[in-house]
């Protein structure tokens, strides 16, 4: 450690009463609140004594959850931006407390939970008499969908995903999630831990404010503070949010223009609402909620010490059942109808140099890979799955794993340079994806290059030329993700016997 940096030293005693977190989840209205904060920081300094700590830049504590976070969790790592680490930024939320000697200090992110494990050493620099975790819950059928939807409007996570059970999340057990925040957070007794579950109540009441029920954990009064806007990160419809998928999986946008083309379907929208409330099926909202029954009755009866609230109401399936009765041709016209006029409006402002037809498309971008995708596949809620990883590419081989739910003797294909030189299937056994998938099959692969075939387009390179390497689910075409690295050709050559111009099978 940098002794500049040194966290023990002088800033030893800050006397801080309590370190409040607050972790999502997303899509519970924290936009609002972390805009809320962030623009009241001094009043809530100055009248209230909390501090709402150096945000570097954004208006929540995204940089600190980076900090807590495994290596090479996030590429490309906004700290080497900043050029700080953890301990720099430790160092620097001492000084900010010796010199502003706040009772209690507030961090905000919803990447805390996918951290969890990671706050004690948050806890352990700032040493407070009390540690609370504020956590929003939605029903989880809800935080699917619109988890879902914010996957597809975000410009910056190249995902189209087939349906909303692939949505990217933690599992959605939220009593299990609870107790590892607990587990997590355990010291002596010098340190109370309080775990504050909060119900997000939009969903049922439209008056529901997120800001106000924070402000009310807090113990302070909203009416004093600047207003704010009660909903911040709004969502497209459902068939916008189709249309967009669609352009998404078609084209590379720029993040500047997809930000236009967002903003062009919420005005669209505003012009032309839609009639359409939901895609998600209600037999798929039942069996999600269904699948959270027991943990979902667990939670209500000891944190809320009432029964579970995380049911559909009657009123809310004759809703869904009247949605499902629309014909799928009505809903396919009005989602076309929206791609065209995103089209039409990127012809129309001279936009279509950015239009860059996108002409690779990883397993993980359509299927999802997450503990929430690994959980459903576990206990049979998906059932079409496709994913893998290659583990290891280089001048020897290349090996990994393949899984396809649908076809258990499903072939992958190996490319050099976008020319295929290998098909097989998976044959070895791969423990570690049996118990992740809880699937009984051989998924794993071990190709050594003097397997393959190399065409006389490959052999004819010069022998300094550089060759890129993908594995490629033969059925959809779809990249297995992976540690890919291009490969030196005269490497590869020391390592085959060349042979004709034909595929092994």
């Amino acid at each position: 450690m940098n002794k500049k940096y040194e966290v023990k030293g002088r800033y030893k005693v800050m006397n801080v009463q309590e370190l409040i977190f607050h972790a999502g989840i997303p899509k519970t209205g924290t936009t609002a609140i972390q805009d809320f904060l962030y623009c009241n920081k001094d009043k809530l300094l100055r009248d209230y004594g909390i501090l709402y700590p150096n945000t570097y830049g954004y208006n929540n504590h995204f940089i600190y959850a980076v900090a807590i976070s495994k290596p090479n969790y996030y590429s490309p790592n906004p700290l080497e931006k900043l050029g700080i680490g953890f301990e720099e930024l430790a160092f620097k939320l001492k000084e900010e407390i010796q010199e502003l000697k706040p009772d209690k200090v507030l961090l905000s992110s919803e990447d805390f939970m996918w951290h969890i494990h990671g706050l004690s050493k948050i806890v352990e620099v700032i040493k407070p008499i009390i540690v609370k975790v504020v956590v929003y819950l939605r029903r989880q059928d809800n935080a699917i969908n619109s988890g879902y939807n914010e996957l597809v409007k975000s410009d910056g996570i190249p995902v189209f995903l087939k349906s909303f059970l692939y949505t990217l999340y933690i599992s959605l057990n939220y009593y299990e999630f609870l107790k590892n925040i607990k587990n997590s957070l355990r010291f002596d007794d010098s340190i109370s831990i309080s775990i504050i579950p909060r119900i997000y109540y939009r969903d049922f009441d439209k008056s529901w404010d997120a800001v106000e029920d924070f402000c009310d954990v807090l113990s302070i009064p909203k009416s004093v503070f600047t207003e704010h806007k009660n909903e911040i990160n709004v969502s497209l419809s459902p068939t916008s949010t189709e249309a967009l998928k669609r352009i998404k999986e078609k084209y590379l946008l720029p993040p500047g223009i997809f930000k236009k083309v967002v903003s062009f379907l919420y005005e669209y929208e505003r012009e032309n609402p839609s009639k359409i409330k939901t895609l998600m099926p209600l037999e798929e909202r039942k069996k999600i909620l269904g699948h959270y029954r027991e943990s979902n009755e667990k939670l209500f009866r000891e944190y809320f010490d009432r029964e579970n609230q995380f049911v559909l109401s009657k009123e809310e399936e004759e809703l869904y059942r009247e949605q499902e009765k629309m014909q799928k041709k009505e809903i396919e016209a009005e989602i076309e109808k929206k791609y065209k006029a995103i089209i039409d409006f990127i012809v129309k402002n001279s936009l279509v140099n950015s239009l860059t037809p996108r002409v690779t498309i990883y397993t993980h971008q359509k299927y999802g890979m997450s503990e929430l995708t690994r959980e459903f596949i576990k206990h049979g809620l998906i059932t079409d799955w496709i994913g893998g990883h290659v583990d290891v590419c280089n001048e020897e081989g290349i090996a990994g794993w393949l899984l396809d739910l649908e076809d258990k003797d499903a072939y992958f294909m190996v490319k050099l340079n976008g020319t295929p030189v290998y098909i097989g299937k998976p044959n070895l056994e791969r423990k570690d994806v049996k118990e992740n998938f809880g699937v009984d099959v051989n998924a794993g692969f071990k190709i050594s290059w003097k397997d393959a075939k190399l065409p006389e387009d490959i052999l004819n390179l010069p022998d300094d030329t550089e060759l890129e390497v993908e594995v490629i689910h033969e059925r959809t075409g779809y990249i297995i993700p992976g540690n890919y690295k291009r490969l030196s050709k005269r490497a590869l050559l020391e390592k085959i016997i060349p042979q004709k111009d034909e595929l092994k099978i």
